[in-house]
């Protein structure tokens, strides 16, 4: 497993799943975020840890809200517009995220090797942070409409 950061796409296993999400049909999308996510919490992998935190900001990046990933960072295909995430998803994605740091995981124990663990979850506390504020953006625009 190559890993270059503690960025959400600093490691092989989220820009490969970038690239699946880029080549997955739009209505299929929603599909493989949940699997991933589910994925993580079941193996408990640091793997699948590194692709639910990619596939979590994700979401976070296509809800209103501005660019959340550098221009060379997660999947190309979101400046479609295409993919609008729902509540429930961007709810499923924060879930997985806040046991992702919970207790001795997988993924903190690779970041505590790696003496890293402070910087690795301070990224996923900002993805946190944008998923909440984005969905409750979303969901006063739904509502307004």
């Amino acid at each position: 497993m190559h890993i270059w950061g503690t960025g959400v796409f600093d490691n092989a296993p989220a820009v490969e799943w970038a690239d699946q999400f880029d080549r997955t049909a739009v209505v299929r999308r929603p599909a493989l975020i949940r699997s991933a996510l589910a994925s993580a919490v079941r193996a408990d992998d640091p793997r699948a840890w590194l692709v639910a935190l990619g596939a979590a900001t994700t979401v976070a990046a296509a809800l209103p809200g501005g660019p959340l990933l550098a221009v060379n960072s997660g999947p190309k295909s979101l400046s479609d517009n295409q993919f609008q995430p729902s509540a429930e998803l961007s709810a499923a994605a924060v879930e997985t995220l806040e046991q992702c740091m919970s207790g001795q995981t997988e993924w903190t124990r690779l970041w505590t090797r790696a003496a890293l663990l402070d910087d690795a979850v301070a990224v996923v506390e900002a993805v946190i942070e944008e998923l909440e504020e984005r969905t409750a953006l979303t969901v006063r625009v739904r509502e307004a409409s």
